[in-house]
């Protein structure tokens, strides 16, 4: 029954194997609503390894960039809120990083 069901779902599910742009109204519905039960159905239809990593790159590619265009839309005058900070050993920056690196860190933490 189980491999039927999965069958069913494969026309539906398809964008969750791969990130896709066009879809990512659908990928972000099943993150973010509680109805999904933390992508159960996803974890069985692609594993939870592969579900790990596709979350991660919704997250860099949709989640955080809408979180920059937010931020700047509500501190419109406030660019140098965000202060450079120190960052890992092995970037090319040793020292600082720039406001909007900056801010796109403290968003993701």
């Amino acid at each position: 029954m189980m491999v039927e069901a999965q069958v069913v779902f494969v026309p539906f599910l398809a964008f969750t194997s791969s990130y896709n742009v066009s879809k990512v109204h659908n990928m972000l519905t099943l993150m973010l609503d509680l109805c999904f039960k933390s992508l159960d159905v996803v974890k069985v239809f692609i594993g939870q390894a592969k579900v790990i990593q596709i979350v991660v790159e919704y997250d860099n590619k949709t989640i955080l960039p809408l979180l920059v265009v937010a931020f700047h839309f509500l501190n419109p005058t406030n660019d140098g809120l965000v202060q450079a900070v120190p960052i890992d050993d092995d970037s090319i920056f040793r020292v600082m990083t720039s406001n909007e690196t900056t801010l796109q860190r403290l968003l993701k933490n």
